[in-house]
């Protein structure tokens, strides 16, 4: 069931400027909530708490994408409730309790609509006026908030036109550059120079190179990214791992460091069954000098993940 001091919390400190899905940090239990809140700080749904912030955005994503199901169940004092579940019957979240049933109801319609809200922005957006001269456009939205009065500031940026998001601590720069580097179709660099370079990612086990192409989830992973970095040359390296199955990248993976050889270990725990490929973006902090890439963007072979786990804490 909902934990009353985590909505109670959630509602307090969370003043969102538009209904949507978040993750709170509960400093006391160090766990992860995610959540949706409407633009009047009602909280409709809260999930079981996770142990990590990616798992919990893991989760959180089935709720953008529409992958649950619900049902309304009476509680304690003749209370209404909507228990949220995974389409294989996994228990995800729950919304407040309610006098009235139709209100319970309620929650899995606020849910769906902001949902369908995205459907229509997003088909919107790739269905642009076409004029005979007009421009791409990438739009981006930042947002920054705090999980509580003591803990440091937390963001996520979106790409508007897929949905796509990540969410970091602090004010990440580094990873912004490389979340929007990544969505854009050319960067240019110093005077007209072209500023992404591509590259091949290697995938090791073990500290050696993969001589299969099925991994396990527990399995631990390196990626070498194969690159030419100058002596000396600072870098901030930021690796995803992408399914081909909904095409959504997930960040498993950054390293800042200087010279080369560059090798990042990834965490594929709590992906997903599936095939997929690694990509990464590579940025050089002094690439200013003429026909030096500012940023590199690779990729490796197609590989499948088995074995899904997923770190989360269940709740009764």
């Amino acid at each position: 069931m909902i934990q009353e001091n985590i909505l109670r919390a959630i509602e307090e400190e969370f003043c969102p400027s538009d209904a949507g899905f978040y993750t709170y940090h509960d400093p006391g239990q160090d766990k992860y909530y995610g959540f949706f809140i409407d633009e009047i700080s009602k909280v409709w749904m809260l999930s079981k708490p996770y142990a990590t912030e990616r798992n919990c955005e893991n989760a959180l994503q089935r709720f953008r994408d529409g992958h649950f199901l619900a049902d309304v169940k009476e509680g304690g004092g003749g209370l209404f409730y909507t228990e949220f579940r995974s389409e294989a019957g996994q228990v995800l979240a729950w919304s407040p309790e309610f006098i009235d049933r139709v209100d319970a109801e309620q929650a899995e319609g606020r849910l769906k609509g902001i949902q369908s809200q995205q459907e229509g922005s997003a088909a919107e957006a790739m269905e642009p006026e076409i004029t005979e001269r007009t421009p791409p456009r990438h739009s981006f939205r930042l947002d920054f908030y705090r999980g509580g009065p003591q803990t440091p500031i937390r963001g996520r940026i979106e790409y508007s036109l897929t949905q796509e998001s990540v969410a970091f601590q602090g004010l990440d720069m580094n990873l912004v550059r490389s979340f929007v580097a990544r969505r854009l179709d050319n960067i240019e660099g110093p005077e007209g120079v072209a500023g992404v370079s591509s590259g091949e990612i290697r995938i090791l086990e073990h500290g050696q190179p993969a001589s299969q192409a099925v991994f396990s989830t527990e399995t631990p992973l390196e990626v070498s990214l194969e690159i030419d970095i100058p002596e000396g040359e600072g870098y901030n390296a930021f690796v995803y791992a992408k399914s081909l199955g909904d095409h959504r990248e997930l960040l498993i993976g950054r390293k800042q460091g200087a010279s080369g050889p560059v090798r990042v270990p990834v965490f594929t725990r709590g992906l997903g069954s599936g095939l997929y490929r690694f990509t990464a973006t590579v940025h050089l902090e002094g690439a200013s000098r003429e026909g030096q890439p500012a940023d590199y963007s690779l990729s490796s072979a197609l590989f499948q993940l088995f074995s899904e786990t997923e770190a989360g804490v269940e709740v009764s």
